[in-house]
């Protein structure tokens, strides 16, 4: 009866695994990783988290580096562009920590779901699983 509760549980997690687009199994049983590419951070990612709603803008929407940048709110000031730069760089580093820590779950995830596969999982298996998937 307990293999059963457990086989209908990684069921469960599968399925619900499956709805919320978590599928990391090909058709064929084979295991794909999916891709995390860490962008650069920009000025306008610095921009839009100084301050809320639109106090920015550029006066060439194309081209939009310190020189183009305008302050739209009477209330705020134009940042210094050294202070613009450690914020960008601050940013990056955010960024870069977040991406290895999405590759660091994902090699877990598939680790467990591999054993899922094969029948060699553990109680702590289910356990992680479920945090990963964010519920517990």
């Amino acid at each position: 009866m307990l293999k059963f509760s457990r086989i209908l549980l990684i069921g469960f997690l599968i399925v619900v695994s499956l709805a919320f687009g978590y599928n990391l199994v090909k058709a064929d049983g084979e295991l794909r990783a999916p891709v995390y590419v860490a962008l650069p951070a920009t000025l306008e990612d610095v921009l839009v988290r100084l301050h809320t709603g639109q106090w920015f803008g550029w006066t060439d929407s194309k081209n939009k580096n310190y020189e183009t940048l305008l302050v739209l709110d009477k209330r705020y000031s134009k940042p210094t562009e050294v202070d613009l730069q450690v914020a960008m760089d601050n940013l990056q580093t955010a960024l870069d920590s977040d991406l290895s820590t999405l590759n660091n779950l994902r090699s877990l995830r598939s680790g467990i779901e591999s054993r899922f596969l094969d029948g060699s999982y553990t109680d702590q298996d289910i356990v992680n699983y479920l945090q990963l998937l964010g519920g517990f």
